[in-house]
């Protein structure tokens, strides 16, 4: 059983790592989290049009890159765009 569960850790890892963003869901979320400040995950996938799977496989390679930055608020989760971020976002954003 043990053996199973390595397995699937190690697939499940080289996923996360092999992820490659699409540039269009990238500019759409850049766009979004340049004009609010501060915006929860449910309100960026109806915001950006992008399914919430999807949009947690972006938000996920995001946070890895140090790009976004997850806080709490009154118990909620947002996400916020940090100073190299909004670098980023700025270039991306233009395509």
């Amino acid at each position: 059983m043990l053996y199973i569960q390595k397995l699937i850790q190690k697939k499940q890892g080289k996923k996360i790592r092999d992820f490659k963003p699409s540039m269009k869901i990238l500019s759409r979320i850049m766009k979004v989290m340049l004009d609010k400040n501060a915006i929860q995950r449910t309100s960026l996938s109806l915001e950006t049009n992008v399914q919430y799977s999807r949009l947690s496989r972006h938000l996920e390679w995001l946070e890895r890159k140090k790009l976004i930055e997850p806080f709490v608020e009154e118990g909620r989760i947002f996400l916020k765009l940090n100073s190299l971020g909004k670098e980023f976002a700025s270039s991306v954003s233009l395509l």
